[in-house]
């Protein structure tokens, strides 16, 4: 007699082992980035129709027609190699609240109206059970300038588990004499709700994908007007695909939502060296800005170590990819050079972009961020 039991649990196991041949994967703090670590990510432009909703278990995400725009290197390094100042507000000591022992140079802060943010660097505290933001440091308005939170950014709960659901608050304040007072305030809701197979122009990976979901609130207050007020931000989601000893996510997709609209606000992804993508290593860029008069004044600060001068094209892009600027012909003297961007930006909301400055032996890049 046929043994219908038997056989359902026997058709159960099969269906287990397919899945599990197929890619479903635990990702631990072993998967993620550690001091030394250096990550080569591509910046991307996001084409019309690109789905990031789809998802669930078992999923074959088929992002191979990325395009790059520019290239970065994420350099995670120790807490007390970024300075006295930052080291002893982070030391990873067990009594320390703002305990690290992870920093990522070259931070993407979020921006603040009129301060000026540069040079930021991205503490972390890394466990078996947690990979969390404790804060960061940067030159604000000129000066080094630790800014632990309050209460922390829980980035992933350990291990990720299709199927996870967790969610964190987090919170920090900067107070700047003379000027006053500026806080943030959000709540990240995270979602393991897929895994699978992704496929972007680096390759083919087993993944699982994290969905998260960021609401929060900003309050400012000026000395000088002696006026404060608070105003909620756009609701954000990170998209983020992640792999076994990937340290960084696959692929992230990051959007905004206002009034039930979401739309895409930045793509990265692993990649390799691709031509003509890296900054001239002779040369080194710095983006100034001035804050008074308003609107700010910003000028693009070249520092030339070529014997001969240069000629180049220089264009403002979104994140996106997209061109946002006409592109302004520029002449490179021997030694340092000053572009002002006054008239490229003046139609430009505030918020993130990436200058590249074409030259005929490679580009240079540099983020600007606009905050009036």
């Amino acid at each position: 007699m046929y043994n219908y039991k038997v056989a359902g649990i026997i058709s159960w196991i099969i269906c287990l082992s397919i899945n599990a041949g197929m890619g479903q994967i635990v990702i631990n703090q072993n998967d993620l980035p550690s001091t030394g670590d250096t990550v080569r990510v591509s910046n991307g432009s996001i084409l019309p129709g690109l789905d990031y909703t789809t998802t669930g278990p078992s999923s074959n995400w088929d992002y191979s027609n990325l395009q790059w725009v520019t290239q970065d290197v994420d350099t995670f390094v120790s807490v007390t190699s970024t300075g006295i100042v930052y080291s002893v507000v982070f030391a990873n000591l067990p009594f320390n609240p703002n305990r690290a022992n992870l920093a990522k140079i070259n931070l993407l802060a979020p921006p603040v109206p009129q301060i000026t943010i540069d040079n930021a660097v991205g503490f972390y505290y890394k466990t078996s059970s947690v990979f969390e933001q404790a804060g960061y440091g940067a030159e604000i308005n000129g000066l080094p300038t630790a800014v632990p939170f309050d209460d922390r950014d829980r980035i992933y709960n350990l291990p990720l588990t299709y199927g996870d659901l967790d969610s964190s608050n987090s919170s920090y304040a900067i107070g700047l004499p003379g000027f006053g007072y500026y806080s943030h305030e959000q709540k990240r809701v995270n979602s393991v709700d897929g895994w699978g197979s992704i496929t972007t122009p680096y390759g083919t990976f087993d993944a699982v994908r994290v969905k998260s979901t960021i609401t929060g609130r900003d309050s400012i207050y000026i000395d000088a007007t002696g006026f404060g007020f608070g105003f909620n931000t756009p609701v954000a989601r990170e998209y983020k695909w992640l792999g076994t000893l990937k340290k960084l996510p696959i692929l992230q997709i990051n959007t905004t939502a206002n009034f039930g609209n979401e739309i895409p606000s930045g793509i990265i992804y692993l990649d390799s060296l691709r031509n003509n993508t890296t900054a001239v290593e002779e040369y080194s860029i710095k983006v100034e800005s001035q804050l008074y008069p308003i609107p700010a004044n910003y000028t693009l600060h070249f520092t030339l170590n070529s014997p001969s001068e240069q000629q180049g094209t220089l264009t403002i892009y979104s994140t996106l990819g997209k061109r946002v600027t006409e592109s302004l012909q520029v002449h490179l003297i021997k030694g340092t050079t000053y572009i002002s961007l006054d008239e490229m930006i003046r139609d430009l909301p505030n918020g993130y972009y990436l200058v590249n400055l074409e030259l005929a032996n490679g580009n240079i890049q540099k983020r600007l961020m606009i905050a009036r």
